[in-house]
């Protein structure tokens, strides 16, 4: 069974730190971008943008997508919000935009 999901490689030696993998028989996730990778928040979390897909046809499911952090030291997954397809193509400023 095709798996997919994000990795953690070590910056310096390229070594695999962390794996969340998850079943994906179709490539809905990994080929069809219903998972991606938007940003390293730190060393060990990572902000991901995911839709679900509709287990028939593994095309998106409701309308919806999510925000979330992967806590790769942990394993555990923190989602932040959700929201219309929209938010499949919204920017996320990691940081702050400016200097208070």
């Amino acid at each position: 069974m095709d798996t997919t999901g994000p990795l953690l490689l070590d910056a310096t030696t390229g070594e695999l730190v962390a794996a969340a993998t998850a079943p994906d028989p179709n490539g809905a996730y990994g080929d069809g971008h219903l998972l991606s990778v938007v940003d390293l928040l730190d060393a060990d979390a990572v902000l991901l943008r995911a839709s679900p897909t509709e287990e028939r046809t593994k095309e998106p499911g409701p309308e919806t997508w999510y925000l979330a952090v992967w806590h790769a030291d942990t394993g555990a997954f923190e989602r932040l919000i959700s929201g219309a397809v929209t938010l499949r193509e919204a920017s996320v400023a990691v940081g702050p935009l400016a200097d208070p």
